[in-house]
């Protein structure tokens, strides 16, 4: 299951857009920005480009320079199209970014259990929001797309999905501890999965379609720290050779406590709506299935919990060892929390 996400959320806009005029030296301006996430080889290598157009900056992304780099022994290949996005300075600071939500590609990796490959692609995917630079995050944001197709091959076997038209939305407001707030729904409609599936590796596949309705993601980020996240970025591109890395200990380590917890909670839960499954050994339903996930940031006894869902759930007759739950109209959700600590951390919400 890959679900479409837009990109453009990693498109760090960190210098206010307030009073900017849009021409050559704003360009510059922007471009000495981004490079301090990106490092100055991305632009050198045309890999990003800034340019002024129609009142706006034209942000240009083309993978295909970074591809040239990897050593001929390299066990990886990927094929992403060009994309960009227009970013728009507004009069309070923020911009306003419109674009592509993520472009076509395919990739291909060698590894222990051989070869890998997944290829992707996206039909009329639109992204539009705006970013605050104070926040490092988008207040607003919205995107959509006509449908998208997914196709990879591994050792466990081959898989095709499909979906129809989809959706998303996201908002991000300042936390009251610090940080930000983040929400997060997605939903796609007609997901199909096909999947070609080995109980071992060489061994006799066995055919496997999923079928929903509806596909549907909802998540939210409490007290995020996105900025003290993206500064620890920046010094990763301002320290990449190991010699800066060593010297600058103390101050890598200030930048992590001051980025501690990292974030306050992290919660998402996937949902299928209308769910058929066909198997050789016949067809599994339900009216609704869901997986939730969360996770506290670094803390000392932080607990990271999950839970399942099912409903109306349909067993096909003669299945073994699984007639008699048929019969139940509703499986109640399950869920578990575990709790981890980190040694030398103090405890839940201290800095």
């Amino acid at each position: 299951m890959r679900l479409l996400l837009p990109i453009v959320s990693c498109f760090v806009l960190a210098t206010p857009a307030l009073a900017q005029t849009v021409d050559a030296d704003g360009a510059a301006r922007l471009t000495d920005s981004l490079s301090r996430y990106v490092g100055k080889d991305a632009f050198d290598r045309k890999i990003l480009a800034v340019a002024p157009e129609a009142g706006a900056y034209r942000l240009s992304f083309d993978i295909e320079p970074l591809a040239a780099m990897l050593p001929a022994k390299a066990k990886v290949k990927f094929d992403i199209s060009p994309f960009s996005v227009l970013v728009k300075p507004l009069s309070d600071g923020k911009w306003d970014v419109v674009g592509d939500t993520i472009p076509d590609g395919a990739l291909e990796t060698e590894g222990p259990n051989g070869r890998q490959s997944m290829k992707w692609t996206v039909s009329d995917g639109r992204f539009a929001g705006v970013y605050d630079p104070a926040l490092a995050a988008f207040p607003t944001a919205s995107g959509s797309h006509a449908g998208m197709a997914v196709a990879s091959r591994d050792a466990a076997g081959d898989m095709q999905s499909t979906t129809g038209a989809g959706t998303f939305r996201s908002t991000g407001v300042a936390a009251q501890g610090g940080g930000v707030d983040i929400s997060f729904n997605q939903s796609v409609a007609d997901f199909v999965q096909n999947m070609q599936v080995a109980a071992e590796a060489g061994g006799a596949t066995m055919p496997v379609t999923l079928k929903a309705a509806s596909l549907t993601l909802e998540g939210t980020g409490k007290g995020y720290r996105t900025s003290q996240l993206l500064d620890l970025v920046a010094f990763g591109v301002a320290n990449s050779d190991e010699a800066k890395l060593k010297a600058n200990q103390a101050e890598l380590k200030r930048l992590l406590l001051t980025a501690l917890p990292m974030w306050n909670r992290l919660d998402g839960t996937y949902r299928f709506g209308d769910l058929d499954v066909t198997t050789p050994v016949g067809n599994f339903g339900a009216k609704t299935v869901s997986f939730g996930f969360g996770m506290d940031g670094v803390v000392q006894n932080a607990t990271v919990s999950y839970k399942i869902g099912l409903a109306s759930l349909a067993i096909p007759t003669g299945a073994a060892g699984v007639e008699r739950h048929a019969a139940a109209d509703r499986c109640r959700p399950q869920s578990r929390r575990c709790r981890f600590r980190f040694p030398g951390y103090g405890k839940k919400g201290d800095r």
